[in-house]
């Protein structure tokens, strides 16, 4: 890919002012075609003095335009090689442009973006569903109690859970009600209270002599 352009300088309207506007006309159009083709037209007089000296601008840009490229090739080639020797932009010509190898760097760079993006999304959600499945917004934030907090919310109201027990029976559950996961495990307790007060009369001893009704760990309630 040539230059696209050719370096026209502001110090050039003085040293071409004594030339007629016909004259900077057919100048400027033969400096356009060679700096696009390096072809020279016919040029006499003032017109051809000015040609050497912009020609000569224009040749020192295009061989630093040059150098620019070779340059950004070398550097892409030693980042990106591989073991055998190939590069990830083997297609890029010889003249490609600074601006177009980091176009060609960015959009590889997005794509590797997008791909490890998707894969922590993916990671994301897996770790966020319950086992059933199901996202459930009360469920990720549910965190399970300590025996110690149990405990503290049973004294607190008067219960006759037994803390340890109940943080064992859920822990070997996984903290599931049936096939969901538990979102308030002080209902829990409340239930298993329930079902303690069942089994021993509302929390009295039967009659004298009868022996008090064993304690069963309640079942499966969905909360």
């Amino acid at each position: 890919m040539a230059l696209e352009y050719i370096p026209f300088y502001y110090s050039y309207r003085k040293k071409l002012e004594k030339l007629s506007d016909q004259e900077v006309g057919r100048l400027v159009r033969a400096l356009l075609k060679y700096g696009e083709t390096g072809e020279t037209e016919e040029l006499t007089g003032r017109e051809s003095i000015a040609f050497d000296f912009i020609a000569d601008d224009i040749n020192r840009a295009k061989a630093a335009y040059d150098e620019r490229c070779a340059k950004n090739q070398r550097n892409i080639e030693k980042r990106y090689a591989r073991r055998e020797g190939t590069t990830v932009y083997d297609g890029i010509q010889s003249n490609t442009t600074v601006y177009e190898t980091y176009q060609t760097k960015d959009k590889t760079k997005d794509k590797t973006k997008d791909k490890t993006k998707d894969k922590t999304k993916d990671k994301t959600e897996d770790n966020t569903l319950p086992p059933n499945g199901v996202s459930d917004t009360l469920a990720k934030r549910f965190t399970p109690p300590s025996a110690d907090d149990v405990s503290a919310y049973v004294q607190a109201q008067g219960y006759h859970v037994n803390a340890d027990r109940f943080v064992a029976f859920y822990e070997q559950k996984g903290w599931m009600v049936g096939k969901n996961r538990m979102k308030d495990w002080k209902a829990a307790v409340r239930n298993w209270e329930t079902r303690w007060k069942e089994e021993h009369g509302d929390g009295h001893s039967g009659g004298a002599g009868e022996p008090a009704k064993k304690w069963n760990i309640p079942g499966e309630v969905a909360l």
